[in-house]
């Protein structure tokens, strides 16, 4: 009675978060540097597009449709998708510090990216899907590399992982931008803007290409969510259970390392969404994974769509990288955590 009690208590908390993103969601739809746009002009704009109608949009539908409801959807999947990638990344390395930034996977996965655009491959179509896997294996190289080098035996040692994929993003970085230079003055500032994090770059394309990817990451994670509470509580008791443990690890960090390498070839690097919203989670949920998947998952893409929206009106005519504004509120975060033990 107590265990249903509480499934029902985490799911109408999952309700309430379902329904923050959707008034966040609305508020980035009708607010803008244009100005606001009256929430009738939403609903018949969309009406509009369902009924395939040929009559030309008013300028307010138009930048309701080519510019606001992609940059929504981007916010609501890719963080999403980077808070799901955070929450399995410190499972699996069972360290509450970790998330797909700090260990280097989202700067092996721009380094990915960056190889593909210097081989003439775009953002769009096939293309997309071409960069999407080379930098997904930009990604995953950085996460075996890590994983690898941060093993003390059968444990994974907390400081020796951060270091380590501090260091080898850092690294990567500086490739990054080396291949960089090689580019026009025009495509290095669009690049480096990219690099910085913006969902200004995503359009109807990108999100055909961006959301099959993470609905299908988002999903298996969840399908995984037993053998995630298992990992929580030991490598003994994973195999007390007759988990296949190497084989389960190696699923699940692909699976985390996809997630986090589709943000990076859409928008660019996009930091602390994996280690802010985990935690917040957590804190409402509790550490179920049954829970804590789907509620990174809404998590994440409110808190994207909030930073979206403060980078497209704090400076009115001038958008902030996105990423700029997530570091910022990561660096506090993550310092709050270190200072208060908080793991």
């Amino acid at each position: 009675m107590t265990l249903r009690t509480d499934s029902v208590a985490k799911s109408t908390h999952l309700f309430f978060i379902a329904g923050v993103l959707l008034c966040v969601g609305l508020a980035a739809l009708l607010v803008g540097p244009q100005g606001m746009i009256h929430p009738l002009t939403l609903f018949e704009t969309i009406a509009a597009k369902l009924s395939s109608s040929n009559e030309p949009l008013n300028q307010n539908a138009v930048i309701l449709w080519e510019l606001r409801l992609p940059r929504v959807l981007a916010g609501m999947f890719i963080g999403g998708g980077l808070a799901v990638s955070g929450s399995m990344v410190q499972t699996l390395f069972r360290n509450p510090l970790a998330e797909p930034f700090l260990i280097g996977i989202s700067s092996g996965s721009a380094f990915g990216a960056v190889i593909s655009v210097a081989l003439g491959f775009s953002f769009t179509g096939w293309s997309g899907n071409a960069t999407t896997l080379s930098s997904f294996a930009g990604g995953i190289a950085v996460a075996i590399l890590v994983y690898n080098l941060s093993r003390r035996g059968k444990r994974i040692a907390m400081a020796t992982l951060l270091l380590t994929g501090i260091a080898i993003g850092g690294v990567l970085q500086s490739f990054t931008t080396f291949l960089l230079l090689n580019y026009e003055l025009q495509q290095i500032r669009s690049l480096i803007g990219w690099m910085m994090g913006s969902l200004s770059f995503v359009g109807w394309p990108q999100l055909a290409l961006l959301i099959p990817y993470t609905v299908v990451g988002v999903v298996i994670a969840w399908v995984f969510h037993r053998e995630l509470n298992v990992l929580v509580a030991g490598e003994q008791a994973a195999q007390h259970m007759g988990i296949p443990l190497e084989r389960t690890r190696l699923i699940l960090l692909i699976i985390a390392t996809l997630l986090a390498s589709v943000t990076v070839a859409i928008c660019g690097i996009i930091a602390f969404i994996g280690l802010m919203v985990p935690h917040m989670v957590r804190a409402l949920l509790g550490a179920n994974h049954k829970f804590l998947i789907p509620g990174s998952a809404l998590g994440g893409g409110t808190l994207l769509i909030l930073a979206d929206l403060g980078a497209r009106i704090i400076r009115p005519g001038q958008e902030i990288p996105i990423g700029i504004i997530t570091s910022i509120l990561g660096g506090l975060f993550f310092v709050f955590l270190v200072q208060t033990k908080r793991f």
